[in-house]
């Protein structure tokens, strides 16, 4: 992999349950994937999910907004 003009990658130490964390490893070595990567890229999706979800839930807040505006406006008219 090339990883020039890459972020620098750092350490992560967490703790997570001994079922998951052998799952993870048989799942990097049978995949040929290393841990790390796998991490990083599970990160990325689940930050990309609620991203997009964050994103569509202040949406629609603003469209809630400007329908209650719209009402409002239309009551007092």
């Amino acid at each position: 992999m090339g990883r020039q003009n890459a972020e620098p990658w750092v350490q992560l130490a967490t703790e997570i349950p001994e079922m998951l964390r052998r799952a993870l490893r048989r799942y990097c070595a049978r995949t040929g994937m290393r841990v790390a990567h796998f991490v990083a890229a599970a990160v990325r999706e689940k930050l990309a999910r609620e991203g997009r979800h964050q994103r569509l839930t202040s949406r629609r807040r603003g469209v809630e907004r400007r329908d209650a505006k719209k009402r409002r406006e239309m009551a007092v008219t």
